[in-house]
């Protein structure tokens, strides 16, 4: 169906449609925070990542920041 299709879809910036958001996600460095945060990173988002866990968080850092995401 016609409206299921994103609108400029694959074009550009639209492909990626959180491009110009920032998002913080507590929890990022495992389970649903981990997949959370690397999806958004997929998606364009900048991301602010907060967990208790200082080695496994730099390591969804770095994984998003391959994705092209911006993370503080």
């Amino acid at each position: 169906h016609q409206n299921l299709h994103r609108r400029g879809a694959g074009k550009g910036v639209m492909s990626r449609p959180l491009h110009d958001k920032v998002i913080l996600v507590v929890g990022a460095s495992s389970g649903m925070g981990r997949a959370i945060s690397l999806d958004l990173a997929a998606s364009g988002a900048s991301l602010t990542l907060a967990a208790r866990s200082a080695e496994k968080l730099e390591e969804v850092a770095s994984a998003a920041r391959r994705s092209g995401a911006e993370v503080s």
